[in-house]
């Protein structure tokens, strides 16, 4: 029987003639597709800037970098989040300040004004699963105690929170474009957005100082992580961003019919266009479940997210961290089933099938 796998990767035959057009071209780094895709990824955000990076980590580090984040600074995080979130704040001295997170699982807005101290100097709001943080509360929050934001993407390319696409409400944004990300480009990378002038000027000086800085790119400077066939790869992939999104959604729909009385299944707010980047639902006997779905051929991941406040990172740091049980229940109960741009409805019909007779012979 074929693997269900967790995430594809979009392939078409428009994907394998651009690769194939780059392969002919004989230019392999730091050439037009790399320079075609920053520009397409900031006409489809909307933003002044966009630059590629080698990771996710990389391009909040620049961003914290650019916010001058320092030690001693604290930073507000959910308490569920990808280790990519936590690990610039900690390499630049910086402590987090914890807030749980809600049944969206992205940071509880309701806790963020008692998690303000004089030593906070930003807030980073993750838009988690491909679902949208309450950005309002957020940016009310910042705005009051003139504090920075810095949106946290990850894979939630093309959600919307009040009909807004995700990355541009704060004056900055990062994001990751990998294997598992609903935008791919056939390997690892991430990506920032600037959507504030003075943020943008900074950035540009920084890549690369001189007279034509108001061009640069990260292309221009070195840094960027795509070869030609990612980026082309990508440029295809971003055309097809929303129908593949649309159909996650269909399917998402169809697991939550399907999984009624088994699961929990993913809450999705009135406020929010939700991309399902990742279908996670909380399962009793999750461990056991996913076993049992491992052995009927079917992809699953009980590492969708972490419950930073007890990670090893966290843990050596010898301090005694606060209550987020929400986030914590989350890190024992929570199961990513298979979700793509490309999934079937067959598929999703095997898969819901599998859990029913799990549950059945309990």
């Amino acid at each position: 029987m074929q693997q269900i796998p967790l995430h594809r990767s979009f392939i078409n035959p428009e994907v394998k003639d651009s690769v194939l057009r780059v392969l002919e071209s004989g230019r392999f780094v730091r050439g037009e597709e790399c320079r075609g895709l920053e520009g397409d990824l900031a006409a489809f955000a909307g933003v002044r800037q966009a630059m590629l990076f080698p990771s996710h980590r990389e391009g909040l580090l620049r961003l914290l970098q650019l916010m001058r984040a320092k030690a001693g600074d604290e930073i507000i995080l959910p308490a569920l989040a990808p280790l990519s979130t936590l690990e610039p704040v900690l390499q630049l001295g910086a402590q987090p300040v914890w807030v749980d997170v809600d049944d969206t699982l992205c940071m509880d807005v309701n806790q963020l004004e008692s998690a303000v101290n004089p030593r906070v100097v930003g807030i980073l709001p993750v838009h988690l699963h491909g679902h949208p943080a309450n950005l309002d509360r957020v940016m009310e929050v910042a705005g009051k105690h003139h504090i920075w934001v810095i949106e946290d993407g990850v894979h939630s390319w093309g959600a919307r929170y009040h009909g807004q696409a995700v990355g541009t409400r704060a004056p900055a944004a990062v994001f990751s474009i990998d294997p598992s990300s609903n935008l791919s480009v056939l390997g690892q990378g991430g990506c920032l957005f600037v959507n504030n002038i003075v943020l943008a000027r900074k950035l540009r000086s920084e890549a690369s100082p001189g007279p034509d800085a108001s061009e640069s790119s990260a292309v221009e400077d070195g840094e960027c992580p795509f070869n030609e066939i990612q980026a082309a790869a990508g440029r295809v992939a971003l055309r097809h961003l929303e129908p593949l999104n649309e159909h996650r959604r269909l399917m998402a729909e169809e697991y939550h019919q399907r999984l009624q009385g088994l699961v929990s299944t993913p809450r999705e707010m009135p406020w929010a266009h939700s991309v399902y980047s990742r279908y996670v639902i909380r399962a009793e006997h999750r461990d056991e479940l996913a076993e049992f779905l491992g052995r009927h051929e079917v992809e699953t991941s009980t590492q969708c997210a972490v419950p930073l406040p007890h990670c090893p990172l966290v843990a050596r740091r010898g301090r005694e961290e606060p209550a987020t049980p929400h986030a914590d229940l989350a890190g024992r109960d929570m199961l990513a089933l298979p979700m793509s741009g490309e999934i079937t409805s067959a598929e999703i019909g095997r898969i819901c099938d599998y859990i029913r007779s799990f549950y059945d012979r309990l």
